[in-house]
């Protein structure tokens, strides 16, 4: 009577549970964190982009998505400039920075079309008559790193971090990755990524069934950030060389 109906059919990760792994704000650490930025850019969707702070027992919380507190499916585009993205960027990494006293100590992008060849409207002074999001990124001062882009053992990482067992109604296993109530985007899409239907319209069966686009996004998020190794960095403060004395 009081359980919670899940429909796990084709479902990639079935392991995600919103009942677990959603959390109020106030349940992510304040201090002693890691931030990680992670960024899928696009040419015609808009760009999906998470932050995940790590605390000191490597339990990831995805704290803030792009776009936010819209539904990014029901966006038909985002024409958004480069120098437009960057400001969304800083604007965002400022409340963090506030909110934890920490910068984003990685950055990670899809390898795909973040290095993808892009026509630039004009050539630039430099002569350059074509550019890349990496490149056109770092001039902004956000330099990133490629993701991993192994799908099958992206999933595997994933369903790592998802992993939780219950016993007698109580949460033995604690997940090591939670999402904060207001990520919907990031939520919504791993309760929905899935695989298509691997049978044809004759019965026959497909030998490779492929991935649901509509709800790929922000789990091709997740996938790049536990590729990269998720963890937390104890930044120490930087220690004063004495000055030698001139005479």
């Amino acid at each position: 009577i009081y359980g919670i109906p899940v429909n796990l059919q084709g479902r990639i990760y079935p392991q995600f549970n919103k009942r677990v792994h959603v959390v109020p704000m106030d349940m992510v650490p304040k201090r002693q964190v890691t931030l990680y930025h992670v960024l899928d850019p696009h040419d015609r969707k808009p760009w999906a982009m998470i932050w995940i702070a790590v605390d000191k027992t490597n339990t990831a919380y995805v704290i803030r998505e792009y776009p936010w507190k819209q539904n990014f499916n029901e966006m038909e585009f985002d024409d958004k400039t480069y120098d437009e993205y960057a400001e969304v960027i800083r604007t965002v990494e400022s409340e963090l920075l506030e909110l934890y006293g920490r910068k984003v100590y990685k950055r990670i992008i899809d390898p795909n079309f973040g290095n993808k060849t892009v026509q630039l409207a004009k050539r630039s002074g430099d002569g350059r008559a074509t550019t890349s999001p990496v490149k056109e990124l770092k001039s902004r001062g956000f330099k990133f790193d490629d993701g991993i882009d192994a799908i099958e053992a992206g999933h595997i990482q994933v369903r790592k971090l998802l992993h939780w067992v219950e016993k007698d109604g109580e949460i033995v296993v604690q997940p090591k990755i939670f999402w904060i109530e207001e990520c919907t985007n990031s939520t919504t899409h791993h309760s929905r990524y899935s695989w298509k239907d691997i049978e044809t319209a004759d019965g026959d069966q497909k030998k490779s069934p492929q991935i649901t686009q509509k709800y790929k996004d922000y789990c091709d998020l997740s996938r790049y950030g536990a590729m990269a190794g998720l963890k937390y960095v104890e930044i120490r403060p930087r220690e004063e060389r004495p000055t030698e004395r001139v005479y």
